[in-house]
C-alpha cells in the first residue's frame, strides 16, 4: 500500500471512530425516536392519598400529552348510576381554594384565596349534589380534607390511593382536568368578556372515565374522554360534544388504572 493511500485510510478510520463516539455522547445512536418516547412517558412524580382507607388500592398512571402544562386535576368514584361516592384526589389549589395566581399586579401575579368555578366544575357540582359538601367550590372554611388533596403535579405522575370502603359491585373512576388560559379558535378571549371565570379558563375542563369490575381477572383499565364541563362552572352538566376542543384534548396522553382487589 502506498504511503498516501495508507494515510487516507487512517484518516477515514479516525473520522469513523470520532463520529461513533459523538453519537454515543449525544444519545443519537440507535433508535432516537424510541428513546424520546420512552423519556416522554417516564413517571417522575408520586402522589399518595387516603392511605388509611379500608377499600381497594387503586393506582393511576398519568402520562401527559404535548400540551400538558400546569394542569389541575380531580379523581373520584361514582356508582354506575352516576351517583357520587368519594373523592380520590384533587389538586391542592382547588381543594383549599388558594391559588398561586389570584390577583394580577404591575409586578406579576399574587397568590391568595380564590374560588374558580370554571376549573373543575363537573367534580365540584357532583359532590354538592350528593351532599358531600355544603358548597360546590372549596374555600378556606370548607376545604377538601387533607387526606384527599396534594400538590399539583408538573410532570407525569402516579397516584396511589384507597377507597374509603371496599366496593364489590362495578363502579366508575372519573378524572376531570383543566388548564388555565388555553384558548383556541372556538374558545377565544374575545368571548364572554364580562365572565371572569371563563376569561381565566379558555377551553372547558375535560372529563375522562372508565368502569371498573372488582373481582374480575382484569386489573388494569384505561380512562377515556366522555365530555366536558361548563365553560365557566355555572352548572354540573356533562357536555358530550368535544368537537370545539383542540389542544385541550392533548393535555392527556394516557391514564392507566390498576386495581388491587
Amino acid at each position: 500500500m502506498s504511503r498516501n493511500r495508507y494515510f487516507f485510510v487512517s484518516v477515514i478510520m479516525v473520522l469513523v471512530v470520532f463520529i461513533l463516539i459523538l453519537g454515543l455522547s449525544t444519545g443519537t445512536s440507535g433508535d432516537f425516536s424510541s428513546n424520546a418516547i420512552k423519556k416522554e412517558d417516564t413517571i417522575t412524580d408520586k402522589i399518595k392519598t387516603n392511605q388509611s382507607g379500608k377499600g381497594q388500592e387503586i393506582m393511576l398512571n398519568f402520562t401527559g400529552g404535548k400540551h400538558f402544562s400546569h394542569a389541575v386535576f380531580a379523581f373520584w368514584i361514582e356508582k354506575t348510576d352516576g351517583s357520587f361516592v368519594q373523592t380520590l384526589y384533587v389538586s391542592e389549589s382547588v381543594g383549599k381554594g388558594y391559588f398561586d395566581r389570584t390577583k394580577a399586579t404591575d409586578h406579576g401575579w399574587e397568590p391568595g384565596p380564590n374560588q374558580r368555578p370554571a376549573t373543575l366544575p363537573y367534580w365540584a357540582h357532583k359532590r354538592t349534589e350528593e351532599k358531600q359538601s355544603e358548597m360546590p367550590f372549596p374555600d378556606a372554611k370548607h376545604p377538601v380534607p387533607d387526606a384527599y388533596t396534594g400538590a399539583t403535579p408538573l410532570n407525569n405522575f402516579t397516584l396511589t390511593t384507597r377507597l374509603d370502603e371496599k366496593i364489590q359491585e362495578p363502579f366508575r373512576v372519573l378524572m376531570e382536568v383543566n388548564q388555565a388560559f388555553d384558548f383556541n379558535e372556538n374558545w377565544t378571549n374575545s368571548m364572554h368578556i364580562d365572565d371572569e371565570d371563563y376569561q381565566t379558563s379558555g377551553q372547558p375542563s375535560l372529563v375522562y372515565a372508565v368502569t371498573v369490575y372488582p373481582g374480575q381477572d382484569t386489573e388494569d383499565y384505561w380512562l377515556n374522554p366522555i365530555g366536558h364541563g361548563h365553560y365557566s362552572g355555572q352548572d354540573g352538566k356533562l357536555y358530550t360534544n368535544l368537537t370545539s376542543l383542540s389542544t385541550a384534548l392533548e393535555i392527556v396522553k394516557t391514564v392507566q388504572l390498576v386495581i388491587k382487589n
